[in-house]
């Protein structure tokens, strides 16, 4: 999946619009258009400078939506690595 596919999927199925995305201290997306036909894990592995360890099956997104100013009612994206 793609950035910008897991961006609309949250837009379609949630109704918010991701303004930012966070993977742990990295930054993964804020407005990067360059990183939007990038898969999420090659965004990680780009950001992080980084391999994903292989044991890894899930990565814990941090989103921020232009919809919830304060930030404190965002839950985390558990993003499921194949």
């Amino acid at each position: 999946m793609t950035l910008a596919d897991l961006i609309q999927y949250i837009k379609e199925t949630h109704g918010l619009n991701v303004c930012s995305l966070f993977y742990g201290p990295a930054i993964l997306y804020n407005g990067h258009e360059d990183r939007l036909k990038m898969s999420v894990s090659d965004v990680v592995k780009k950001v992080t400078k980084a391999e994903i360890p292989s044991h890894k099956k899930v990565l814990e997104l941090i989103p921020s939506f232009d919809e919830d100013e304060d930030c404190e009612t965002v839950p985390t994206i558990r993003y499921r690595l194949n």
